[in-house]
């Protein structure tokens, strides 16, 4: 039986329009349905990047970190430039506390795309957990350089400079 929400086009899904309300759906915090079009795209094309990136990101809000990794590794298969899946991975990577793997996909991350602020980030947050917080300190501010009302890394600079006694 076909599915009533997917649109036809050409006799065909519009895989596409799958993918805008799957994200929708996610934006809003409705895993459940995102999860289902997610999947079906993937049933139709086991290699559609979105589909396969956007899944694992939601495994990992899940909590299920193993599959998470294992789509967002994939995904990297099909785009092994996008630095959102690196940075993304990276993320999946620490939540399993492999930090060494963590810091390499963050660089990867921020080779692709230096002035991404989010990538800076996340690696001044790996950074922090090995105990460099140094390294940490210069991460943060230049994420804050790039973006400076991501509130996150403005917080963890925060963080990290009290960590060392220091007033931002």
């Amino acid at each position: 039986m076909a599915n009533p929400q997917i649109k036809p086009l050409n006799g065909k899904p519009d895989f596409a329009d799958m993918l805008r309300r799957a994200t929708a759906h996610h934006q809003r915090g409705q895993l459940s349905e995102a999860e289902a079009l997610y999947r079906e795209v993937l049933a139709a094309q086991p290699e559609n990047f979105n589909a396969l990136h956007l899944c694992g990101v939601l495994m990992h809000q899940r909590g299920q970190q193993a599959e998470a990794l294992k789509l967002i590794a994939r995904a990297l298969k099909c785009n092994e430039r996008s630095a959102p899946a690196h940075s993304n991975y990276g993320i999946v990577l620490a939540a399993l506390e492999r930090h060494e793997e963590a810091l390499k996909s963050y660089d990867r991350a921020i080779d692709l795309k230096s002035d991404y602020a989010e990538a800076h980030g996340n690696l001044g947050l790996a950074l922090r957990d090995q105990g460099k917080l140094r390294e940490a300190i210069a991460a943060f501010r230049e994420a804050i350089r790039l973006k400076p009302d991501l509130a996150e890394a403005h917080f963890s600079l925060g963080v990290a400079l009290g960590s060392q006694g220091k007033l931002p």
